[in-house]
């Protein structure tokens, strides 16, 4: 009796760990390989985190991208052994060879174009934080559309360029623009006025009104918990 309840467990902890199991590590790659990549206004922007070198050719492929915009800096990376400025990337979310991502990028023919974004709390010479003013020069060449704009998670940076975006080229508001920030993950503590980033980015933020090359405002993204 005690052999057969021994093997009835056993059989059942394999069930549970598969049932379980299985369904959880193919979220987990499917997350690893296309990192948060999710559409801001289609043919236009896209967003994600840091993806695999096979999760960024595959969105370049799949959106026809012409740029890829990578938020990060060098100093991220406080061992000073990773330049996050232009991340080596593993092939798939199983490891493999690691490329460059400019590298990557360009193979897959697409632009790649780095700015700090940690420099959002300083001031320009056009009176826009630092990091806009350089933002900006991409997104006025009409040649760089479609752009993804990412960083390591894909939430904070990413999530106020973004709502720059949507606040300079397509008139949203900033409430607007904030709850979008909020409902992709940036976090509701983490998005008042408080945050140096949030302040400067959001609240304190002063659109130039163009208006001749918005493209039509597009419908209301998804939440986070949507997709």
């Amino acid at each position: 009796m005690r052999v057969r309840a021994a093997v009835a467990w056993v059989l059942g902890a394999v069930l549970v760990a598969v049932v379980v199991g299985v369904p959880t590590a193919h979220w987990r790659v499917g997350y690893d390989q296309s990192k948060r990549l999710r559409v801001v206004t289609d043919g236009r922007v896209y967003r994600s985190g840091q993806m695999t070198a096979d999760g960024f050719r595959e969105a370049i492929r799949k959106y026809s991208l012409r740029t890829v915009l990578n938020l990060q800096s060098s100093d991220d990376d406080k061992s000073g052994k990773v330049d996050l400025a232009d991340p080596l990337l593993p092939k798939t979310p199983f490891g493999g060879p690691r490329r460059k991502e400019s590298e990557v990028v360009a193979d897959a023919e697409a632009a790649y174009v780095q700015i700090d974004c940690n420099t959002l709390d300083r001031t320009g010479p056009n009176g826009y934080p630092e990091i806009l003013d350089k933002v900006y020069e991409v997104f006025d060449d009409e040649r760089n559309y479609p752009i993804l704009i990412h960083c390591k998670a894909g939430l904070h940076r990413t999530g106020l360029v973004t709502a720059a975006y949507r606040m300079e080229y397509e008139g949203r508001t900033r409430s607007e623009a904030l709850e979008e920030l909020r409902a992709n993950g940036f976090g509701e503590f983490k998005a008042t006025d408080a945050n140096v980033y949030i302040k400067a980015g959001i609240h304190e933020f002063s659109v130039r009104k163009r208006t001749d090359s918005r493209p039509p405002k597009p419908t209301k993204p998804a939440a986070e918990g949507d997709r």
